[in-house]
């Protein structure tokens, strides 16, 4: 189970993106996955897991 179903919007222009978030423990790094793909992971760097994290907090 994910942490964070998100919806990312790049304006009216642009399709939405579904996504399934995962932060991990502090200090871990994290990972995404595209609801449309379903079967693609994509690891985020420690600095980005902490951005992330602070900007959901």
């Amino acid at each position: 189970m994910s942490d964070y179903d998100l919806i990312i919007s790049y304006g009216d222009e642009f399709p939405l993106h579904p996504i399934h978030l995962w932060l991990g423990e502090e200090g871990e790094l994290g990972c995404f996955m595209y609801l449309v793909e379903g079967d693609g992971f994509y690891v985020t760097s420690r600095g980005v897991t902490g951005d992330l994290r602070t900007m959901l907090q």
